[in-house]
């Protein structure tokens, strides 16, 4: 996190195998309340995440929750022995407020 700038780079979020082969909805809730929290009670304007080349559906949702992509990095990280691309992207105060954080409730609504 930049205090000085006002952005927060988020990591990825690992969950147990087992979580990926029942519908759950702890990512989409766990991005709903850190996001509002950076937001909303820290107070900064921007959040930054990379996701993995290999995760598109990731990629996905996040552009149609109102993420955008700012950045393509090529072969950029080394993961089970090959390098793979990954993906920055950024969405700001205004957008999470607007947009996002509707989306994602809606989503959460579907579990």
């Amino acid at each position: 996190m930049n205090m000085l700038d006002k952005v927060a780079n988020v990591g990825r979020l690992l969950l147990d195998d087992e979580y990926f082969r029942k519908s759950t909805p702890y990512g989409l809730e766990a991005l709903l309340l850190t996001y509002d929290y950076v937001f909303n009670t820290m107070g900064f304007r921007k959040i930054t995440g990379d996701i993995l080349g290999m995760n598109k559906e990731m990629v996905k949702l996040q552009k149609f929750l109102g993420m955008f992509e700012e950045g393509y990095l090529k072969e950029h990280t080394y993961i089970n022995h090959e390098f793979v691309d990954i993906h920055i992207m950024s969405l700001f105060f205004d957008q999470f407020n607007m947009s996002y954080k509707k989306k994602l409730k809606f989503l959460l609504k579907s579990f």
